[in-house]
């Protein structure tokens, strides 16, 4: 086989323009490719006697659909310059967890968010007879806001062994392994680490009882979902946190599911579960009305900006056209290129932006002054400015979908 730098610039199967090598491991390596007009990885791998197996794994991969594993779009066997290839088009990806691990640990909240979607994920799979068997922190990528598990390295299990527990236990110490260096950036090198015990909770019981085979995917997320229960329902002595989330219907009741937080979150409403009363209706109402007013005055008296606290917010969900607004060149325009929900990996994706672009000025933006947190390039700049930025960015290599927003209000 040729060196894989030699590949850039050929097509894959008559279809995919293999544009830049991003990484190779031995017999294998992706390249970054468009899949239907959006940004996708191409991974490729060498002919071999396992090449029947892999094709198998990657189809049978391809078949769970699910938001917690990088989906593949398509998978074969071809010939690049009359040697022959297995291949599969990926989603394209952005940072992985051993980037930022490398750079600090995570806090809890950032490392519960990761055993979430990693326990999502993980069930998927061995619902489907699947097992990961390499769910390690270069193995766990960030797809936008979403945690996502690399899907090529899925194996099939043998059909007699799919129904036992202990068929899956490599992906459970896996992840055990994963919470413990997320907590402390350090590699977890025996199930009797002492460091396990200064692990915050819920980490500690998480760790210990993962990478000791005590603990299942479904332990593991009731004791996630348990841990932000008031203390008031302690776990019954000897019971698993699965049957302490059950037995505990008070404990349940005192906040809302994962499903509805996360409704609110998008609503921008809080998950309060009062309905409005007639009278708080017409009495919101009348607020409105009273701000509608005086916001229109005070626009009619001063066409300059106005207070971020009082400016009336753009939609994010529906960024503002540039085909819409008048090209007069005044006003605040910015060139937004990354969306975040965290701060954290907000700032984290300017640090990595500022050694490739520093160019680019990239810097951290919030409108509201809470999520979303938006990752801008240029700074505040009129409208034909941000175009400019914005097509620079684009052909840096940042994201096709980045566009230029007026913040002036």
């Amino acid at each position: 086989m040729q060196p894989w730098n030699d590949l850039v610039g050929k097509s894959l199967a008559g279809t995919y323009s293999l544009e830049k090598l991003l990484r190779f491991e031995g017999g294998s390596a992706f390249f970054a490719t468009h899949y239907q007009d959006k940004p996708a990885a191409a991974f490729l791998t060498e002919k071999s006697k396992n090449e029947d197996q892999l094709i198998a794994n990657l189809e049978a991969a391809s078949r769970v659909k699910h938001a917690n594993i990088i989906g593949i779009e398509r998978v074969g066997r071809a010939r690049i310059d009359g040697v022959p290839v297995t291949y599969a088009i990926l989603e394209a990806t952005e940072e992985n967890l051993a980037d930022v691990l490398r750079e600090r640990p995570l806090t809890v909240e950032e490392t519960t968010e990761i055993a979430e979607s990693l326990v999502a994920g993980l069930g998927a799979l061995h619902e489907h007879g699947l097992m990961h068997g390499r769910v390690t922190p270069a193995n766990i990528f960030a797809i936008g806001d979403t945690i996502k598990l690399r899907g090529d390295c899925i194996q099939k299990v043998p059909a007699s062994a799919k129904d036992k527990p202990e068929t899956y236990a490599q992906d459970l110490g896996d992840l055990g392994a994963v919470l413990f260096e997320s907590l402390t950036q350090r590699k977890l090198t025996s199930p009797n680490e002492s460091a396990i015990g200064s692990l915050p909770a819920p980490f500690r019981g998480i760790v210990q009882s993962a990478v000791t085979g005590r603990w299942g995917l479904t332990d593991i997320s009731a004791a996630l979902k348990r841990s932000s229960l008031e203390s008031a329902h302690p776990i019954p002595a000897g019971a698993s946190p699965a049957e302490a989330v059950q037995t505990s219907p008070s404990a349940a009741k005192s906040r809302p599911s994962n499903l509805n937080r996360g409704q609110a979150t998008v609503l921008g409403m809080p998950a309060s579960g009062h309905a409005f009363t007639p009278i708080r209706l017409l009495a919101l109402l009348a607020v409105v009305v009273v701000f509608a007013g005086a916001w229109y005055f005070f626009r009619k008296s001063d066409d300059g900006p106005r207070p971020a606290a009082i400016a009336p917010q753009p939609s994010l969900a529906q960024p503002q056209s540039d085909a819409l607004t008048p090209s007069t060149g005044h006003g605040v325009w910015r060139v937004v290129v990354y969306t975040y929900a965290r701060e954290g990996l907000a700032r984290h994706k300017v640090d990595a932006l500022l050694r490739t672009h520093p160019e680019l000025k990239p810097e951290v933006f919030t409108p509201s002054g809470h999520r979303p947190y938006l990752v801008t390039v240029g700074g505040a700049m009129s409208r034909d400015e941000a175009e400019r930025i914005r097509d620079k960015a684009r052909s840096a290599g940042l994201p096709s979908d980045a566009y230029a927003q007026n913040y002036t209000h």
